[in-house]
């Protein structure tokens, strides 16, 4: 009896040791796997010990590039642009993709435009599998923008020149906010962020146009500036005010100097809190048409039904920033998922394990 009671302690023993030395490997195997996926998408220059947010800005002056300068391209106001200011193209993922070609299947008689702040060599655009995909969109146009020369000419020459980059706290959020009014302030159009899907075409709307995300505050996700007096002011107010606070720059969360602007220029008393306004030739239109899911309800997306004010909204907003790890559930046939597949068919095919 002694002997069958010290070999069930022994094996339960072994056991115990086992499970827990599996575990030891299984959680090692985890952290580095993670930390490989850290470093694939922020680059070779990612540490784990080093969270300040000075980001390193000097493939900006890299000449090997295989794209053209949007400078000789020209854009028409028929123009809807994207922003990417960081040095490293494996950051992209599915859903900035499905942003881009769902504006361009919605837009097949506009341009639109990706505009990178770094050079790109054949290879890397080659290599890449979601710029393969948008390169096979008929409409999309992917080109460079040398910061430099972008902003000669324009209120911001002085402080880019001048090395103001690289004095701030978070000079690649500061660049996406410098491109993007830039863009707005030469060539007039829509400006979107990556976090977009697009269902409706922007063409009944105003020249001018900006979006509250919600009753308190105007989003900067989305903007429509024109060529005229009215847009190329408004972007001259934007890109003063971005230089002006610099160092009050959010890091985590970009500018949002339309708030202001709105709030300094309008004549319409109080013009965010109204459902709709006009401001001074620029339409502010209400959050159900380009942010109909607000932040506090972003777990809808990954719930199966249909979407709220899908009649009514031209874009979906995803507030990946809110949902980046925090593990939501998926359903099958999520509304997400029909988002996909619905307006940016192609990038769905491709990546469909990822909506």
């Amino acid at each position: 009896m002694k002997l069958i009671l010290r070999t069930v302690v022994v094996d339960r023993y072994i056991f115990l040791r086992n499970k827990r030395k599996w575990n030891v490997i299984s959680i090692s195997l985890f952290i580095l796997s993670y930390v490989m996926y850290l470093k694939y998408t922020f680059g070779p220059g990612f540490s784990l010990t080093k969270w300040d947010w000075k980001d390193d800005i000097s493939c900006y002056l890299n000449k090997d590039d295989a794209l053209p300068s949007i400078t000789s391209v020209a854009p028409t106001a028929r123009s809807i642009f994207f922003s990417e200011a960081s040095c490293n193209i494996n950051v992209w993922e599915p859903k900035d993709a499905c942003a881009v070609e769902s504006a361009a299947r919605t837009h097949p008689n506009w341009s639109v435009y990706v505009l990178f702040t770094n050079p790109l060599k054949k290879e890397e655009l080659e290599n890449n599998k979601i710029m393969r995909v948008l390169q096979k969109v008929p409409n999309v146009k992917l080109a460079r923008v040398n910061i430099e020369e972008y902003s000669m000419g324009t209120p911001v020459e002085g402080f880019v020149s001048g090395g103001g980059l690289n004095d701030t706290e978070c000079p690649i959020m500061l660049t996406e906010g410098l491109v993007k009014y830039l863009t707005l302030y030469k060539w007039g159009g829509v400006f979107m962020e990556k976090d977009l899907i697009v269902t409706k075409s922007f063409t009944p709307l105003a020249r001018n146009w900006v979006s509250k995300q919600n009753g308190d505050s105007i989003g900067s996700g989305i903007l429509a500036f024109s060529k005229d007096e009215v847009g190329k002011n408004v972007a001259e107010t934007a890109l003063r005010d971005l230089i002006k606070n610099n160092k009050n720059f959010d890091c985590t969360n970009g500018e949002n100097v339309m708030s202001k602007i709105v709030e300094q220029e309008c004549s319409t008393p109080d013009p965010v809190s109204k459902s709709a306004a006009n401001c001074n030739g620029f339409e502010i239109y209400g959050s159900q048409f380009f942010y109909p899911i607000d932040a506090k309800h972003v777990g809808d997306y990954f719930e199966a039904g249909e979407l709220p004010g899908y009649d009514t909204a031209y874009t979906y907003y995803l507030w990946s920033r809110l949902t980046c790890g925090a593990g939501f559930r998926k359903f099958y046939g999520s509304r997400i998922g029909k988002l996909a597949k619905k307006h940016c068919p192609a990038t769905y095919s491709a990546f469909s394990m990822k909506f």
